[in-house]
C-alpha cells in the first residue's frame, strides 16, 4: 500500500470509529496495517500534523457540531467525546 492510501484509509477509519467505546490509536494502526511510528511519520509528511492531532481535530469538530445541533450540555458532549472532564475538553477546544 502506498503512503497516501494508508493515510486516507486511516482518516476513513478514524471518521467512522472515533465514537466507538474502545477506540484507540492502536486500533487505527491495526486497521491500516502500520505501526504507530510509521503512521505518525506518514501523517507528518502528508498532513503536516501528527496522528493524534488529527484524531483530536476530528473529535473536536464532530463535538462542535453536536453542541450546535443539539440541546446537550457541554459536559455531556465532552463525556460522549471520550474526555474525562469538562476542563480537559474545554482546554482541547481552546487549543
Amino acid at each position: 500500500m502506498n503512503d497516501i492510501k494508508a493515510v486516507v484509509l486511516a482518516q476513513e477509519y478514524i471518521k467512522a470509529h472515533h465514537t466507538d467505546m474502545g477506540f484507540s490509536v492502536e486500533n487505527v494502526c491495526s486497521a491500516v496495517g502500520y505501526s504507530r511510528r510509521q503512521l505518525d511519520r506518514l501523517f507528518q509528511k502528508h498532513m503536516k500534523i501528527t496522528l493524534c492531532e488529527y484524531i483530536n481535530a476530528v473529535v473536536l469538530s464532530e463535538s462542535a457540531k453536536k453542541l450546535l445541533d443539539t440541546e446537550n450540555s457541554v459536559i455531556d458532549v465532552a463525556l460522549d467525546s471520550h474526555y474525562q472532564s469538562h476542563e480537559g475538553y474545554t482546554r482541547s477546544f481552546v487549543k
